[in-house]
């Protein structure tokens, strides 16, 4: 939905979207402006509805394009808009981190460095590996703030399935890596897995959302 006048009205911006089950929406300046939507529910249960991907819309939500890269099938929780480059956008899902450089028309596979996981989305044909990439929530750092040296650009993201080290029926364990990872330049396959201190141990980590 969308609203012209702060809140007092709204206005459907479903527009030809093939599924009303929305995780996230973002606004990104690039292209003109770009309204961004994640499609899935951002919440975990056996009836929690998937999503059909990623989209975009250079018309404020009358019509929508189905973004490439980003696979149906999984829930969707968060986008995040890079501040000082609107066109990069990140979209955490059910299937992984997926990152964009063109504003949210494409999305790569960051392939966070899960294990044997690491970059599946097919979890029909490997299903041990159905929730060992759920990144529940994504953040890009602004910079320049008081206090803090942390590039701009900066990309951190939350693996967080909230059965953690609980096995599946085969013994493997459903997420292994849970945790927190970060990019400075948000690409594929430079990802590391960080070792935080003062927070829960690394294994004890379920869903986080990150401000």
């Amino acid at each position: 939905w969308r609203s012209d006048d702060k809140a007092k009205t709204w206005q459907s911006a479903n527009g030809n979207l093939p599924t009303s089950i929305t995780g996230a929406v973002a606004w990104s300046p690039a292209n003109g402006g770009t309204l961004l939507a994640l499609t899935g529910e951002p919440t975990f249960g056996s009836s929690a509805y998937t999503g059909l991907g990623a989209y975009y819309s250079t018309d404020l939500g009358a019509t929508w394009t189905k973004s490439a890269g980003v696979p149906d099938g999984g829930l969707g929780f968060a986008l995040a808009v890079d501040p000082g480059n609107p066109l990069k956008v990140y979209a955490a899902t059910q299937l992984g981190l997926f990152a964009s450089t063109d504003g949210g028309k494409t999305y790569t596979n960051t392939n966070l460095p899960t294990g044997e996981c690491s970059g599946v989305t097919d979890v029909k044909t490997y299903p041990k590996c159905a929730l060992a990439n759920v990144v529940t929530d994504v953040v890009v750092a602004k910079g320049g703030g008081v206090g803090t040296t942390t590039p701009a650009g900066t990309v951190v993201a939350t693996v967080g399935w909230r059965g953690g080290q609980r096995t599946n029926p085969d013994g493997s364990v459903q997420s292994p890596n849970n945790g927190i990872y970060r990019s400075q330049s948000g690409r594929a396959n430079t990802f590391t897995k960080v070792v935080t201190s003062g927070f829960a141990p690394q294994d004890r980590i379920g869903r986080v959302k990150l401000c």
